[in-house]
């Protein structure tokens, strides 16, 4: 079983969202379509990096990440197995579309579960 840090917590430095955040955005908003990443959108921060449960935006401040997005919710953002296998498989191939080793692996465990 893959284990999560058990220390982390929400941490905020500055209004929200902050000023780089709304720098950043409002640079970005110049070329994004309306209604794109709605809940992202919405909350106005700008992410600089994640681990575990938590997103720390451009501005220092660290938030619960309760959206999740594909694969967070099962194993946290950034931990070390899931990168792992992950930069193993991309110093192969980086398309899954083909049909693969890793690919039928995959499946084959996925269906014993």
């Amino acid at each position: 079983m893959i284990s999560q840090p058990t220390n982390q917590k929400p941490v905020i430095k500055t209004e929200i969202p902050g000023p780089k955040s709304r720098a950043l955005r409002s640079r970005e908003d110049k070329f994004l379509a309306p209604g794109l990443q709605g809940f992202a959108l919405m909350a106005g921060i700008v992410a600089d990096h994640a681990e575990g449960n938590l997103v720390t935006d451009v501005d220092g401040n660290s938030f619960l990440d309760i959206i999740g997005g594909i694969g967070v919710n099962g194993l946290g953002h950034s931990h070390p197995k899931f990168v792992s296998a992950i930069k193993e498989q991309v110093e192969k191939m980086s398309v899954g579309s083909f049909t693969s080793e890793a690919r039928v692996e995959f499946f084959e465990r996925l269906g014993k579960n």
